[in-house]
């Protein structure tokens, strides 16, 4: 019995014993902390007014996270922002261009204008293919014409030149959207980035290793639910695809005032800029299959892959689908077909609105 209580005694001794604090002078040795370097993604989203979520990615080193969330978080707001004054239902810009009649004259805000400016401009590339107006009065879209909207440089207003005129920007105001997140983020000095909203993506530089990836979707024609997905690989451009089944609004042929018909099932553009990407692809889309490829083989600034109903990819020159990256690569493409210069003779509708 002395014998275990001496040994229990001892062990609470060498337990009491290395509890102490050190003696004083003697400094104890802190754990070694784990400082992460090296590049990592930083990424954002929210809801844009139309439900369509934006997301934006920067890359950057771990030392930069509180400055890559802080650019994120303001760009974002401002993205919201300029959406809000924009489609804010009746108080929106939108909504007050749509309620003008023919004259009347509405002050549009710097971000609107460079938006209405560029889609017009887009419109002229695009021999009006790709257009933004349409009819107040319902039904199709008879008085679509782009060049009926008159704007002034100077005092940032918009009016119409016609009778029973309205814009639709559902095809390319993300695009505009992804743009001006684009600008923001250089003008912060960020340098690797990727901005999304729907079908319509941008990026400069690079990824953390790599060029930014970005995945198509498209059709299976055998089956409504099952999509082929093609990543390419490319830094500094932006890519909008349009796949009809998905469109909110129908697009309408300027040739016969319908809904456009063809059998495309996919049109993706690649271009310099979203809104540059987004018009072509409604303007590659309208003209359908017969006259597309030769269309885009006509403009440099972009490349395009078509998918038609059987599920045959066809690339505009120089485009690389074997190997699906985007790049100058030699490649035989489908050769260039005359088209027209527009629906509905634009050359001469030029020469009668200039009367106007």
């Amino acid at each position: 019995m002395k014998t275990l209580f001496f040994a229990v005694s001892m062990l609470a001794a060498s337990t009491f014993a290395f509890a102490t604090p050190a003696l004083p002078g003697v400094k104890a040795k802190a754990a070694p902390q784990t400082v992460q370097t090296g590049p990592r993604q930083f990424i954002q989203s929210m809801a844009l007014s139309n439900g369509a979520g934006a997301t934006i990615t920067l890359v950057a080193d771990w030392s930069e996270e509180a400055h890559m969330q802080t650019v994120l978080t303001t760009v974002l707001a401002d993205l919201s922002r300029v959406d809000q004054e924009v489609n804010g239902g009746e108080a929106g810009q939108l909504a007050k261009i749509n309620a003008l009649t023919k004259g009347q004259e509405i002050q549009l805000s710097d971000e609107l204008y460079a938006f209405i400016s560029k889609a017009k401009d887009l419109a002229d590339l695009t021999n009006g293919w790709f257009d933004i107006t349409r009819s107040s009065t319902g039904g199709w879209f008879n008085a679509k014409n782009f060049r009926k909207i008159s704007l002034d440089d100077t005092k940032k207003t918009l009016t119409f030149k016609g009778d029973d005129m309205q814009i639709d920007i559902s095809s390319i105001w993300p695009a505009y959207l992804v743009d001006y997140a684009m600008t923001k983020l250089a003008a912060e000095g960020i340098t690797n980035a990727k901005v999304e909203i729907g079908n319509v993506n941008r990026n400069i530089g690079q990824d953390i290793y790599t060029a930014w990836n970005v995945s198509v979707d498209i059709p299976n024609p055998n089956s409504a639910n099952a999509y082929r997905s093609y990543v390419y690989s490319f830094s500094n451009k932006a890519v909008a695809s349009l796949v009809p089944e998905r469109l909110s609004t129908q697009i309408i042929d300027p040739r016969n005032n319908e809904p456009v018909s063809n059998t495309f099932k996919n049109v993706t553009v690649f271009g310099g800029d979203s809104m540059t990407a987004s018009a072509f692809a409604v303007a590659l889309y309208t003209l359908g299959p017969k006259d597309a490829v030769g269309f885009a083989d006509q403009h440099p600034e972009i490349k395009s892959i078509f998918v038609d109903d059987s599920g045959k990819l066809i690339s505009s020159r120089d485009l690389t689908i074997t190997h699906p990256n985007y790049s100058a690569e030699s490649e035989t493409a489908a050769p260039t077909t005359s088209v027209d210069k527009g629906p509905n003779d634009l050359n001469k509708k030029k020469a009668e609105e200039s009367k106007d």
